[in-house]
Order: C-alpha cells, then sequence, then structure tokens
C-alpha cells in the first residue's frame, strides 16, 4: 500500500469502532467509518455486494487483509482512482450526489461503508462467481451486528441481491416494521424495508439497482431524491 493511502485511512477515517467491531462473528473486512461519521447529523450507511478478485495473488490478498475495502475506498472514490474501467463508484456518486465532480473528501468523511459478502468472490477469466444462500444467511446476520454498533439511519443498499435473499434477525433485536417493493425504476423494483430495535432506533433501508452496468444514474438520482430528500439535499450541502 503507498503512501499516498496511508495517509488517506488515517486521515479521513475513524478507528474508534474498530475493537467493537472486529468481535462480529464472520466479519473479513472492517467497514469504512468516515472521520464525521459518528457526529453525523444523517449517519448514512452505503452497502455494497462483493468485493472480487481477479486472479488468485489479488484473492489471497483479500483474504489476509482486515484493511482491504477500506484500501480500495481511499483508492477509487476518494482519489478516483478508477482503474479497469470501474462503473461502480462514479455511478454511487452521480446516483447520490447528481455529477462526479465535487470534492470527495467531505462526502466520504460523514459516510460508512462496507461491502455485504464477506467472501471473496472470484472472477478470473469471464467466469463470475455468485455468493451461496449460506453467504446470505451469514451476511444478513453480520448486518444486525454491525447497524448494533454503527447506529445509521438511512442504509442504501447498493445492488437487489440481499433483499431477493433476505433474512430476519436471528437474534430478535432488530424488528421488521415495513417491508415495500416500489413501481419500477427502469427494468428494476427498488425496495424499502424499515427496522426498528427494542431502543426505537428506526432505520429505513433502501434496495437499488447494482451501479454498475445499464445502470441509469438520472433514474436513480430522482429516485433518492424522492424517497431521502433531506439527506440527499443535505449531501449536495457538503460537498459544494
Amino acid at each position: 500500500m503507498n503512501e499516498k493511502i496511508v495517509h488517506n485511512l488515517s486521515k479521513y477515517l475513524d478507528i474508534n469502532l474498530d475493537n467493537e467491531i472486529q468481535k462480529i462473528s464472520y466479519l473479513n473486512w472492517l467497514p469504512w467509518v468516515g472521520i464525521d461519521y459518528c457526529n453525523s447529523k444523517n449517519k448514512i450507511l452505503l452497502v455494497g455486494e462483493s468485493n472480487y478478485g481477479d486472479s488468485e495473488s489479488s484473492l489471497t490478498e483479500q483474504s489476509i487483509n482486515v484493511n482491504y475495502s477500506r484500501e480500495i475506498v481511499a483508492e477509487m472514490p476518494i482519489n478516483r482512482w478508477y482503474y479497469k474501467k470501474n462503473k461502480f463508484y462514479p455511478n454511487l456518486h452521480n446516483a447520490i450526489i447528481g455529477h462526479d465532480k465535487f470534492n470527495t473528501i467531505p462526502f466520504w468523511s460523514e459516510i460508512s461503508f462496507y461491502n455485504f459478502i464477506q467472501q471473496s468472490m472470484n472472477y478470473i477469466g469471464k467466469r463470475r462467481e455468485q455468493p451461496t444462500a449460506t453467504d446470505f444467511v451469514e451476511s444478513w446476520q453480520i448486518f444486525y451486528r454491525l447497524i448494533d454498533i454503527l447506529r445509521p439511519n438511512t442504509i442504501i443498499f447498493l445492488g437487489l441481491s440481499s433483499v431477493i435473499n433476505y433474512q430476519t434477525d436471528n437474534l430478535n433485536k432488530w424488528q421488521k416494521v415495513s417491508f415495500n417493493k416500489l413501481n419500477k425504476v427502469g427494468s428494476n423494483y427498488p425496495r424499502i424495508i424499515k427496522l426498528n430495535n427494542k431502543e426505537n432506533h428506526e432505520v429505513k433501508i433502501i434496495f437499488i439497482r447494482h451501479p454498475s452496468q445499464y445502470f441509469s444514474h438520472i433514474k436513480w438520482h430522482t429516485f433518492l431524491s424522492e424517497q431521502i430528500p433531506d439527506e440527499i439535499k443535505w449531501l449536495k450541502s457538503i460537498v459544494i
């Protein structure tokens, strides 16, 4: 890892929750927690789908590096090192802010992020490995333990595969208040789930299309602006 990435991780990342987060069973990669996230008025958690490796060496690197997801955030969305023609992060920026020409540092300083599936997926050649049913079961329980710690108000899942494989909290700390399938956006049906815990902390979870190929960021930006207008307006205000 080069010096620039180390600098970004230390300057823009909050590690105060790491000890608690590392106690979560089966969590292999620490989430990105922006330096201002814990004091934010709008705690927003972004959830990707998977970490993919396109070589045996990259899969090995991922498996032994607890900071792997954090380093990817530092490299790609913050520094805009969109190598290998990666569209995920520029489309993510476009869907939330409406464009990808803003200062990324304030945005990622306020945001938390992690990838839902905690096993590296193989993408060697043309074959893209898919998570198993067991992966989804484990990942939902990791998710509930992680939001116990991060305490987000709003969660945006960047992909629909997890909601198709939805699992309730096996410890019954988080109760599903509502589950709604909304009208189509493009060719996909977004979903919204509301959760509540025993402390009456409500979380709104929005599931949108994975922001990679065939992703209309204009349509999804309009959708998010309608569903969470205050949060989108606030995020736009901090990056100007």
